[in-house]
């Protein structure tokens, strides 16, 4: 079971009335908290006067998470040059049960719509140029999601969800019981379909403005057949979408976290220039749907990281 608890952070609490009280001029470094919806909306703010703002969404809570907010991927910017925006999941506020929620919002909380709004602030307060969102798992759907509002974004979403309802059963419903009331999966799935953009891929219908930076183990076969490979099925602009695949490991795991620093340290070196920095990495441009499937199946290759990009971030 979740509990709010801000003493764990050393961060200033900065005390919002609403998301329009949310200014340019009122953002400080610290912590966010904003009442949204009879319950708070809580945004880790650290700036660093740099060009560059990674916005980062968590994933599912494990079991050892017992308290929110949940402020992820503080080590993994570590000492990169980059402004760090933090967002812990409102939803979870709602059931001390609730670990995910994909940022996606509930009745009294339309998250997809405001949280663009506040950002746009956080951003106007650094004056950054560049912005980077980033997460994994339903982390990564949010980081897809939220790049899309925001063109000339990047987003690097790691095995994502791309469809909610063909995720996790049990997950959906959860999540709908606390969102919307949901009583049964039937229920769950109409009122996830009604009230949120649950479905990227109409979503990422037509030209793309963002660009995406796709990471999916090969061994992750639900989230690379069931949501990898129809959302590229789906995408006719795929030039904008480069793809890194590998094998982590058995099952939903994620790259380790010399991969990730290395992705994160180029693109934000690249100051803006998403498709240099993703081809040095050994991103694939614009792959055709059956290439995730070639790949793990051994049809087709990929280059993968370099070794000297390796060696510098292990």
């Amino acid at each position: 079971m979740t509990s709010r608890d801000l003493t764990r952070f050393p961060d200033a609490v900065h005390v919002y009335d609403g998301v329009d009280a949310v200014t340019a001029e009122t953002i400080a470094p610290g912590i966010l908290s904003i009442d949204y919806g009879g319950s708070p909306l809580d945004i880790l703010h650290r700036p660093r006067g740099a060009d560059t703002t990674l916005v980062i969404f968590h994933t599912a809570l494990p079991p050892r998470v017992t308290t929110y907010p949940v402020f992820s991927g503080l080590a993994l910017a570590g000492d990169l040059s980059v402004n760090v925006v933090s967002v812990s999941d409102p939803v979870l506020s709602r059931s001390p049960d609730l670990k995910l929620g994909w940022f996606a919002g509930a009745d009294s909380q339309p998250l997809q719509r405001d949280l663009p709004r506040v950002l746009d602030q956080i951003f106007a307060a650094q004056g950054c140029r560049n912005i980077i969102f980033f997460g994994a798992s339903g982390g990564g759907f949010a980081a897809m999601y939220y790049s899309r509002r925001f063109p000339g974004s990047l987003a690097i979403p790691v095995n994502p969800q791309v469809v909610l309802k063909d995720y996790n059963d049990e997950a959906l419903l959860a999540y709908a019981r606390a969102a919307f009331g949901a009583r049964d999966l039937d229920e769950a799935r109409r009122l996830v379909r009604d009230n949120v953009a649950g479905d990227l891929r109409p979503v990422y219908d037509g030209e793309l403005s963002n660009t995406v930076a796709y990471m999916q183990n090969t061994k992750d076969s639900h989230h690379l057949y069931r949501h990898l490979t129809h959302f590229l099925r789906a995408v006719s602009d795929r030039d904008r979408i480069h793809l890194l695949l590998d094998d982590w490991g058995q099952g939903h795991v994620p790259p380790p976290r010399w991969v990730l620093r290395a992705v994160l340290r180029e693109c934000i070196a690249s100051e803006g220039r998403w498709a240099t920095a993703l081809d040095s990495l050994g991103f694939v441009r614009g792959p055709s749907p059956a290439f995730p499937v070639d790949v793990r199946e051994g049809r087709a290759l990929v280059p993968g990281i370099p070794g000297d990009l390796e060696q510098a971030n292990r």
